[in-house]
């Protein structure tokens, strides 16, 4: 995404669950410096931890030979709350389509007893949108929360 409007910030960090710290404070370190509600930053936190963990997770088995990049784009407008942000997730695993999964109702999760199958469902309740495209071997998991928007966190 090439755009004179937004402010980038780019993080690379290895595929192990220990780097989901990194991820956090990455992230909770960009959004601080921003006039955000602290309880809508620690949702965008948290869902791109999410996204972070099972890439890691399930397209890179934990190896910490691997890595991931994590890109945030702000915009740039004059207001001191930014109008829109962008997370992308980026690696050469394999995609999850996230766009397309049918979040579980809580009586599907009690009855089949499953552990886990929550979180991506508060991926897609916290943002606003999400892509999923791969180019040239990059799997790109992008998502797009609108400050101010109509879609409360």
């Amino acid at each position: 995404m090439q755009n004179d409007t937004y402010k980038v910030y780019r993080k690379k960090v290895n595929c192990s669950i220990d780097s989901l710290k990194e991820v956090r404070e990455f992230v909770g370190s960009v959004l601080a410096q921003y006039n955000l509600k602290e309880g809508d930053a620690n949702l965008m936190i948290l869902a791109v931890d999410e996204v972070c963990c099972n890439r890691m997770e399930h397209s890179h088995g934990c190896n910490p030979n691997e890595s991931l990049e994590l890109v945030i784009y702000v915009d740039v407008s004059p207001r001191q709350v930014p109008h829109q942000l962008i997370f992308e997730i980026r690696d050469k695993g394999e995609i999850f389509n996230i766009v397309d999964y049918a979040v579980p109702t809580i009586e599907q999760i009690i009855k089949e007893r499953k552990r886990g199958n929550i979180g991506l469902g508060l991926v897609k309740k916290i943002m606003d949108k999400i892509q999923i495209d791969k180019r040239e071997g990059i799997s790109v998991c992008r998502m797009i929360k609108e400050i101010g928007g109509t879609k409360a966190i």
